[in-house]
């Protein structure tokens, strides 16, 4: 008998947490399984998923946020009798303990919660997993630092099972020639900080004034409005005509074949994506330190970890690589090899054992 699976998600748009999803959906259902997707709030389908896949969509408009709780829980406990279930997989603790409502007292159905980048749990978290705990099989962290933030509630169902990563697409053979610099993500100003980038950049034009910064992500703000403080900033900056915003990409190796480096200023993170995907493609990255950053880079081998109150730091590393080509391609080389830590073959090895 096929094993049945469930991912529950707020979305399917691009973004991390979504990516990973698309992945482990599309193996499981490459090898056999009966794999299907709930959606909580937005319809929008960013990832190519199998024909096999059966995407549920229960989203619709609340007018008081804690009336979802109850909705979501029913609907997906009820779907879960319907198809028969063997695991849910619920992304994001809040959803997780939203899931473990639904499939409460149905003891055939295991429960996985894949946790998020957030390091400050919820009091609606906290008192889930305080009483929904022994309802939940095992609970996915991403990093150690990540991990140790349920350690308290569930310490012996964590599991530590890093993103799965497709194997290099691109060399990056112009990347240290290359006039271009890059950042990645959606744009939010107070979680990506993508105003300390442009404050790096500007730093670094006036050394070399020949480079470009490309913006690559999503505004799901009201109106732009984080684009539009991004645009008046490059304008008070003077930069306005070296900062391009891409908006969201399907093809991103094409930037990442001919890219210098990569600047990530985020306040926290689970485990970026594009900064490893980027690694994997030879691309150099230059990073804060949010918490579970130097499980994936050590500075001066393989990438640059600086403090975000000292911002020069970025600066002297974007100019290290770009005074030295021999510390550019030993750089460039070593990040390439983080892909033996992260294949996604050995990843959707340890999913399969706990599912």
């Amino acid at each position: 008998m096929k094993k049945r699976i469930c991912f529950v998600v707020t979305s399917l748009s691009s973004g991390g947490a979504e990516r990973n999803v698309s992945k482990l959906a599309n193996h499981f259902s490459n090898i056999g399984y009966e794999v299907y997707i709930i959606i909580l709030f937005s319809n929008s389908v960013f990832y190519k998923f199998n024909k096999q896949i059966k995407i549920i969509d229960i989203s619709r408009p609340f007018k008081h946020r804690y009336f979802h709780i109850f909705y979501f829980s029913s609907k997906i406990g009820k779907i879960v009798k319907k198809y028969n279930i063997n695991t849910v997989i619920g992304v994001g603790i809040k959803y997780g303990l939203i899931s473990a409502l639904g499939i409460l007292f149905n003891r055939n159905c295991k429960l996985i919660i894949r946790g998020t980048n957030t390091y400050k749990l919820s009091l609606f978290s906290k008192i889930g997993l305080i009483f929904l705990k022994h309802r939940v099989n095992k609970i996915v962290c991403q990093t150690k630092a990540q991990a140790n933030t349920y350690d308290r509630f569930l310490k012996n169902k964590i599991i530590i099972i890093s993103n799965p990563f497709s194997k290099a697409k691109t060399n990056n053979i112009n990347g240290f020639y290359s006039k271009r610099i890059i950042s990645v993500a959606r744009i939010e100003i107070n979680q990506k900080r993508q105003d300390m980038m442009l404050n790096i950049f500007s730093k670094f034009l006036k050394l070399y004034n020949n480079f470009k910064f490309y913006i690559i992500g999503k505004d799901n703000s009201s109106n732009f409005y984080n684009t539009n403080l991004l645009i008046e900033q490059a304008k008070k900056l003077n930069i306005s005509q070296k900062v391009h915003f891409v908006g969201e990409v399907k093809d991103i190796f094409n930037y990442y074949n001919d890219t210098f480096a990569m600047l990530v200023c985020s306040k926290n993170e689970g485990m970026p994506n594009s900064m490893i995907e980027a690694m994997i493609n030879g691309v150099p990255v230059i990073s804060t330190n949010w918490s579970g950053a130097d499980e994936i880079i050590e500075t001066g081998v393989n990438g640059f970890i600086f403090d975000d109150k000292t911002i020069d730091c970025a600066l002297e590393y974007l100019t290290k690589l770009k005074d030295n080509k021999q510390t550019y391609e030993c750089i460039s080389l070593n990040c390439r090899k983080i892909i033996d830590k992260y294949n996604e073959e050995c990843i959707f090895d340890i999913w399969e054992s706990i599912i």
